[in-house]
């Protein structure tokens, strides 16, 4: 069942394609060919033809005068872009990282002479914000240039914005986004095993997060792949990190597991250098490890640029360091691109990671 239904979607995603090509080939007003006509040469039933015809309609990216036939819609004025959060920036403990992507985002739309609208996702307190239900109906309304999306996981809504060719683009936490800029936890990992390892550190442990979901696991096998490749052991209890998120853990914040973790590997007593995936655990652990007075444990950790997290807390931290500037430039580009009609292959873009040494080793 899931496979026919992805076939239809990808088969309907096609036509949508050919079709906006070729009204991006015409002018605002030109004809286009008989509905007959396109799906000969769309080799297309001309049921699924008029189904995508009708969305495309919708979306104001054709229209259909009875009598006359199929024609260019003219463009939409519209001049917002959106941005729609699966994540509340404003809970307490959260990650400044929302709150940094969606002022960086800001200021992008407006330097652009372009209006910015923030949509967050109805399942947390609104604070009186816009709703992903605002989204919508701004969508339906065509009030939207385009739209970045943020750790959000609706495929129905990317789906149905797939079928109308909306320019929209996901980050981190978008596994259904068409196109999508993505924070690799496991790329995090890799550099930080060859950072420790270019300065003597040979004795290293892991600390990861379930709030990676998916991704833990591969974090795990790719520590233990680049330790293999630097010629370093795997020491027991190396490797912190359940894979199965507990439901009385959603309340607590993330710098208590650090915190947690940092205590079961001094228990150890045998590391001499910690990978951290996040920034916000890498907190947690430095407080603990200094509360300890284990000065002797280098830590490289996931950080992102111009973020408050790490603060004075990053003397003696190599940091791996994404450039939040650049990624929200590349996002807004993106969408620039879809916007104007251009044909961007889907794709999926690791964030760039700067490894940022420590001061002091």
């Amino acid at each position: 069942m899931g496979s026919t239904r992805q076939a239809k979607l990808s088969r309907k995603e096609s036509l949508v394609e050919s079709l906006l090509s070729r009204c991006a080939e015409l002018s605002p007003g030109s004809r286009l060919p008989t509905v007959r006509s396109l799906a000969t040469s769309l080799g297309a039933s001309t049921s699924t033809l008029d189904q995508v015809l009708g969305e495309l309609e919708r979306a104001g990216r054709i229209e259909r005068r009875r009598g006359s036939g199929l024609f260019v819609a003219a463009p939409r004025k519209a001049s917002v872009v959106a941005m729609v959060s699966g994540v509340d920036p404003f809970a307490v403990g959260q990650s400044p990282f929302y709150q940094l992507v969606g002022n960086r985002v800001r200021e992008g739309v407006a330097a652009s002479g372009l209006d910015f609208k923030f949509y967050l996702d109805p399942h947390f307190v609104n604070h009186g914000m816009p709703s992903r239900e605002d989204f919508l109906a701004d969508l339906a309304d065509g009030k939207l240039l385009g739209a970045v999306f943020i750790a959000t996981a609706h495929p129905e809504l990317f789906e149905r914005m797939n079928g109308i060719g909306f320019p929209y683009v996901g980050m981190t936490d978008c596994p259904d986004a068409r196109h999508r800029f993505h924070i690799d936890a496991a790329s995090l990992v890799a550099l930080g095993v060859d950072a420790l390892a270019r300065v003597g550190r040979k004795r290293l442990c892991l600390l990861a997060w379930d709030g990676f979901g998916s991704q833990i696991e591969q974090c795990h096998q790719v520590f233990e792949r680049s330790l293999r490749d630097h010629g370093l052991p795997l020491l027991a209890g190396a490797v912190w990190g359940r894979k199965e998120p507990r439901p009385e853990d959603e309340v607590k914040p993330r710098h208590f597991f650090g915190a947690m973790a940092a205590t079961e590997f001094l228990a150890q007593g045998d590391f001499d250098g910690m990978v951290c995936c996040d920034d916000m655990l890498c907190v947690g652990a430095l407080d603990t490890l200094r509360e300890r007075s284990s000065d002797g444990l280098l830590v490289a950790t996931h950080a992102n640029k111009g973020s408050p997290v790490l603060g004075l807390a990053a003397e003696g931290v190599i940091k791996l360091q994404v450039d939040t500037d650049a990624l929200v430039a590349d996002v807004l580009a993106t969408i620039h691109r879809l916007a104007g009609g251009e044909n961007v292959e889907p794709f999926c873009e690791h964030a760039k990671v700067e490894v940022v040494p420590c001061a002091r080793i």
